[in-house]
């Protein structure tokens, strides 16, 4: 039996270093709780306004716009519209129109095993991955300017 793999992150919330089986987490037990308990405050809020959906209840759908009755938390679409095979992709615009009016986009190669170690110690100093990469280049960029100018 083989044993599984534990991986060590760096909290997004308190810089906390914590260990867990999953290569995706972001947060340490306590803060995972304290985010859970916001969202499930949010719902509430939603919920008390009538802004949110239940299964049972009915909706339209995005895409024919006949009414129809909610199977699923996620469902969207009536059922003659999922038989006909119709799929709604979720996309971003705002975001990738933004990153295409303010950055330049490019693509670094790392040594295997070095992106996540990377990560791990731009979150210890409070900086996403693309903020401590253009920290670090900035730097040094100016550090050889000046190597130059004597």
């Amino acid at each position: 039996m083989s044993e599984k793999k534990v991986y060590t992150h760096v909290c997004l919330d308190c810089n906390t270093e914590y260990e867990s089986e999953s290569a995706r987490r972001g947060y340490c037990p306590d803060c995972r709780k304290e985010r859970q308990k916001q969202r499930n405050r949010e719902y509430l809020e939603r919920k008390a306004k009538g802004e949110s959906r239940s299964v049972g209840s009915a909706d339209i759908c995005e895409n024919c716009g006949q009414p129809f009755i909610i199977k699923t938390g996620s469902q969207k679409l009536c059922e003659n519209c999922v038989e006909k095979g119709i799929i709604i992709r979720r996309t971003k615009p705002n975001n990738s129109k933004y990153r295409a009016e303010k950055y330049d986009e490019i693509h670094i190669f790392l040594p295997k095993g070095e992106r996540e170690d990377l990560k791990s110690f731009a979150a210890l100093h409070g900086k996403s991955m693309n903020e401590f990469v253009i920290e670090a280049i900035t730097k040094y960029r100016k550090e050889l300017e000046e190597e130059c100018l004597f």
